[in-house]
């Protein structure tokens, strides 16, 4: 449903003697925060998130939080081990609720944390019973995976280690059927949507980029400092056209790093969302020390990895209300960015051409290569009542040359043996592997 629009009022109390933190109001507030964890620290042992259901005779315990208290339940049920575990769900990691840990510690003989990754709470449960010498054996990373995601399986196997007790499935023989089963499936590697214009972006960018590296010398290769986003699938074959991905703005920040020691072209692609939340320093970073790359806004005009939220380049706020729409190019060259220009993905020719003379330019430049999601382009169609025409492969006209699949990978393009087709079903017409297709075999399925 709609967004709720009531915006309530508030005030603001001024008291600088603690909301600015100079050197003497720091050494204040660090008196002030102790107390007030302390009084949170006792508040959390009756806060209704901290639940312990204790039972009477109990051998084991279990404690665990968030998503791995409901991986612990489901696990209790699988060993038919319910009204025989105490369990205590901690809504609180920090501070823990010291207290009921307490009281679990003193009514079992052994404690089982389940957590995911690193021993917060175990190590705070250790020196729980450490401080009050509780003698109770605590497990966690010694029958818990410390690497790898957790789950109902990794439950099931700590608790069944800890109670001595078979697992209800025979873990080992599944592993050894997906095995097997393993070499007879296709193989399904993450990639961009049919007619993503990402697709299109990287393959103008890795078509310009090996092109002017020659330039460079024999054996140079260009530098692709990737961000986060769908187009981090670019990374996989045949685009490989990221190399790092490391934190979101990361791209620019690495390819300023890298054009100091290093002469190749150099190419940070980020999205338009990305450029916008923590792009924008690095740029101007780039600008000031005079960095040598080139920097593609990859603009589909949302958020689309997250679930296309707006952002300032959509003209839209949070609330869904209009507002002004500012541009990366606009952006770039209020930054002092002298190169910038805009190209339709789409357009690949030009696309080329742009991004090659931008990586000769001599300074920053940036590019914004500005294509709609294809997944909101085609939901707009349909809400218009607008037919998507998918393209074809003419036989007679295909040499099989592998081009579209070899370079451009479409997940809409098939091979079948030695024969080539286009999925009408999956296929947006974008027309972009009609371009790149060196004998004209792609053509429109009507008309």
């Amino acid at each position: 449903g709609p967004l709720p629009k009531e915006r309530r009022k508030g005030s603001f109390k001024k008291d600088p003697s603690w909301l600015t933190y100079v050197p003497a109001t720091a050494r204040k507030n660090r008196a002030l925060m102790l107390r007030r964890f302390e009084r949170i620290r006792e508040a959390v042992n009756e806060w209704p998130f901290n639940r312990l259901e204790i039972v009477d005779g109990a051998k084991y315990g279990i404690i665990a939080s968030g998503l791995a208290y409901a991986y612990a339940v489901e696990a209790v049920k699988w060993l038919g081990l319910e009204g025989r575990v105490s369990m205590l769900k901690i809504g609180t990691t920090n501070p823990i609720p010291e207290e009921l840990v307490k009281r679990l510690l003193t009514s079992v003989e052994e404690v089982l944390v389940i957590e995911e990754l690193e021993p917060f709470v175990e190590l705070h449960v250790k020196a729980v019973a450490g401080e009050e010498g509780i003698r109770v054996k605590v497990h966690g990373k010694d029958l818990v995976p410390i690497v790898g995601e957790l789950s109902t399986r990794r439950a099931v196997e700590a608790l069944a280690k800890l109670v001595g007790a078979p697992t209800p499935v025979d873990f080992a023989k599944l592993d050894k059927a997906s095995e097997e089963a393993a070499p007879l499936l296709p193989l399904r590697p993450p990639i961009m949507c049919p007619g993503c214009p990402h697709r299109a972006s990287f393959y103008a960018i890795k078509v310009a980029a090996q092109r002017v590296a020659r330039s460079y010398g024999e054996g140079v290769e260009p530098i692709y400092p990737g961000d986060i986003g769908c187009y981090t699938l670019a990374v996989y074959p045949p685009l490989e056209t990221v190399d790092t991905c490391i934190c979101m703005g990361g791209s620019i920040g690495i390819a300023n790093g890298l054009a100091h020691v290093i002469d190749a072209p150099i190419i940070a692609c980020l999205g338009d969302s990305t450029f916008f939340h923590s792009g924008i320093p690095p740029l101007i970073n780039a600008v000031y020390n005079k960095a040598k790359i080139t920097v593609v806004v990859l603009d589909n005009m949302t958020t689309a990895m997250t679930g296309f939220q707006p952002h300032p380049g959509t003209g839209v706020t949070a609330m869904g209300e209009p507002t002004k729409r500012l541009l990366p190019e606009d952006v770039a060259r209020g930054c002092g960015v002298e190169f910038v220009e805009v190209v339709d993905p789409y357009d690949v020719r030009k696309a080329i051409d742009v991004v090659t003379r931008a990586l000769r330019f001599e300074g920053p430049s940036v590019v914004v290569m500005r294509r709609p999601c294809a997944l909101e382009a085609v939901r707009e169609k349909r809400r218009r009542g607008e037919r998507v025409v998918p393209y074809r492969i003419d036989p007679d006209r295909c040499k099989g040359c592998d081009v579209c699949i070899k370079m451009f990978a479409c997940p809409s393009i098939v091979k079948l043996g030695d024969a080539y087709a286009i999925d009408p079903v999956t296929c947006t017409g974008c027309g972009v592997c009609a371009q790149i297709c060196p004998y004209k075999a792609i053509v429109p399925a009507e008309g």
